[in-house]
């Protein structure tokens, strides 16, 4: 089972500042090490509804939840749910899962997308297609985000080159999702991609190692 969630970061501080005191001391080193007080007002909504997010399925307190940190300092749950959380702009998609090997990426569709610093990102058969097509500057963005939510399902975050990550060209996944290639180790997995209906003017993408049934794609609004 999965379970996706976008939380709204252009919220009042009065929703999130009597809850700093949940967050680890990662967290809060991470929080005011933020110059720009946006990007930490961000950060701090997003982190503590993570903590409500989890706590809920844990079924403990938000201050309960405890992190451990992988050596490429992914957090995650001792003994559980996996989770993935993206932040782009005022919008984060958090997805939680009793299965590992889950990532979610998003980014917001105002950025400008040059072909010059995505050259490098591109697979020897994703270039050979690529060459042939007409690219809008959408399209480039989706694909981005297909691999980078299968970097973090692997773990390994942008140390691992986005070039061994095979991800379907098409605009949109349909609702059964799409096959996904990663390579790693000189070992191949074959992985599911779902394109995700998020709010207007963002794009979206969740990788599992296991299909997940429709109407377990939905993308809930947090606070309900």
């Amino acid at each position: 089972m999965v379970k996706i969630w976008q939380i709204d970061l252009n919220v009042a501080p009065d929703q999130w500042r009597d809850c700093l005191a949940w967050l680890n001391h990662e967290e809060q080193e991470k929080y005011h090490g933020l110059k720009n007080r946006h990007d930490a007002r961000r950060f701090a909504a997003a982190h503590v509804a993570l903590r409500r997010i989890l706590a809920g399925w844990l079924m403990i307190e938000p201050w309960d939840v405890k992190f451990a940190y992988s050596q490429w300092r992914r957090p995650y749950v001792l003994g559980g749910p996996f989770f993935s959380m993206s932040r782009s702009g005022d919008l984060s998609l958090v997805a939680v899962s009793h299965h590992p090997l889950l990532g979610i990426d998003v980014e917001r569709l105002d950025q400008v997308v040059e072909w010059s610093w995505l050259e490098t990102i591109w697979s020897p058969a994703e270039w050979r297609r690529l060459r042939t097509m007409k690219n809008a500057p959408e399209l480039l963005l989706r694909l981005w985000v297909r691999k980078e939510a299968a970097v973090k399902a692997l773990g390994l975050g942008l140390t691992h080159p986005l070039s061994q990550v095979v991800v379907p060209l098409s605009e949109r996944t349909g609702p059964n999702g799409a096959r996904l290639w990663v390579r790693n180790n000189q070992a191949s997995h074959c992985w599911r991609l779902y394109d995700l209906p998020t709010k207007g003017g963002f794009i979206g993408s969740i990788v599992t190692a296991r299909p997940v049934a429709p109407e377990n794609l939905a993308v809930h609004a947090f606070p309900p």
